[in-house]
């Protein structure tokens, strides 16, 4: 019981594990490898008492990968992660299957609200001029206390190169698409020298 070294804390109880070995620091370098498991068996953080969370990590020839499942009364969620790690290579895809959870008993809505999901992100990079992410969440259902729903599935995706800049965004009959010539610092910059153009014209 950590509450009574840190009275003033809301903490209580923290009962986990890990357990991590690998060599190198460098996570860019080929060479570096570790692998990592860990859980926390309990958590009970002020209203908090969450139990039933495991986590594990690995990384080798460049390749990650990361797992976290979580099963307690109240969410049952499951992610993977699957990536590339260089210096000049950043990539992933990550995985979420949220198969319930229970809003009101995290004490974050007062009233019945539960959810479920599919969340997935792609995201890739060079760490230099070019980035790109794409996400969606699926087979959304929302239950209340008065009904349930299915809401609708939303893709949406954003991309910068060093000639092009393009985002969009689509859910049932919705279907934004923006696209720009230039690299997003350029776009952004003439953003901002256009307003700064409009706020002199307003003020003159």
């Amino acid at each position: 019981d950590l509450h009574q070294f840190m009275p003033a804390d809301s903490l209580y109880t923290l009962s986990t594990r890990l357990k991590v070995e690998g060599e190198g620091l460098d996570f860019f370098s080929p060479r570096t490898s570790f692998n990592a498991e860990g859980s926390i068996d309990r958590f009970h953080y002020g209203s908090y008492n969450l139990t039933g969370i495991t986590l594990s990590a690995g990384l080798e020839h460049s390749k990650v990968n990361a797992s976290l499942v979580v099963k307690n009364w109240t969410m049952d969620i499951k992610a993977h992660l699957d990536g590339i790690l260089k210096s000049n290579d950043v990539s992933g895809d990550l995985k979420m299957e949220v198969a319930h959870l229970d809003w009101q008993a995290l004490h974050l809505m007062n009233t019945r609200f539960q959810t479920s999901q599919h969340i997935g992100v792609r995201f890739s990079s060079d760490l230099r001029k070019r980035y790109a992410v794409e996400a969606e969440m699926t087979n959304a259902t929302i239950i209340t206390s008065k009904r349930t729903s299915h809401s609708k599935d939303l893709f949406a995706g954003f991309s910068t190169s060093r000639d092009s800049t393009s985002a969009y965004l689509r859910a049932g009959d919705l279907d934004l698409s923006l696209e720009g010539e230039g690299h997003m610092d350029y776009i952004s910059g003439r953003a901002e020298m256009l307003m700064k153009k409009l706020a002199e014209q307003w003020e003159s």
